[in-house]
């Protein structure tokens, strides 16, 4: 097993996150990037000190794992402005993140995710998404089969549908995500 974190994990020669923070630049939406970091979090700052990247870059680091919801609570001090977006940092897919970036909701503060079609969502999950766009199901990794729309990782989010954090672990699939489908403020572009 590599100790090394996996957003360094080598990738056509180059750090796995280089190619993620190449893709939020050519986007022409993102202005700074906020890493939640945890596991060789110094080895992380270490090798972007030496290697400056191509947007202003800040680190917030986790003492101890706060789940995927955690993570994305945890650096809100130091995410800039109402709505922002938000990636997994060991996943990387196309996509028009000037779109997604842009959405708007007439409903008030929601959460859009950026949706995958795939042959077979027995692996990933599945997002059911009504004519308005608004996702009226969302499973994770639940035991669906066949073609669907998957969660892609890519997140445009509006501050205020977190809601309240009191510092305890959380899931963005399994506690945040649901939620919002409750309240019918998610929604999914493809």
């Amino acid at each position: 097993m590599s100790d090394v974190p996996k957003p360094l994990a080598p990738v056509l020669g180059r750090p796995f996150l280089d190619h993620l923070l190449a893709l939020l630049c050519e986007s022409g939406v993102v202005r700074s990037v906020t890493l939640a970091v945890h596991y060789r979090a110094d080895r992380i700052a270490a090798y972007y000190a030496d290697h400056p990247p191509p947007l202003p870059l800040r680190m917030v680091r986790e003492t101890t794992p706060l789940g995927t919801g955690g993570a994305v609570m945890n650096c809100l001090g130091a995410v800039d402005g109402p709505r922002f977006l938000c990636l997994n940092g060991d996943s990387l897919c196309g996509g028009n993140l000037a779109a997604l970036a842009t959405a708007s909701h007439s409903a008030g503060p929601a959460m859009t995710l950026g949706l995958v079609q795939v042959p077979d969502t027995s692996r990933y999950g599945r997002s059911i998404v009504d004519d308005d766009g608004r996702i009226v199901d969302f499973s994770e990794k639940a035991a669906s089969h066949g073609p669907g729309l998957v969660n892609a990782g890519i997140y445009a989010i509006d501050r205020e549908a977190l809601g309240a954090w009191n510092g305890e672990v959380l899931s963005m699939e399994q506690d945040i995500l649901p939620r919002l489908v409750r309240e019918r403020r998610l929604h999914g572009v493809t």
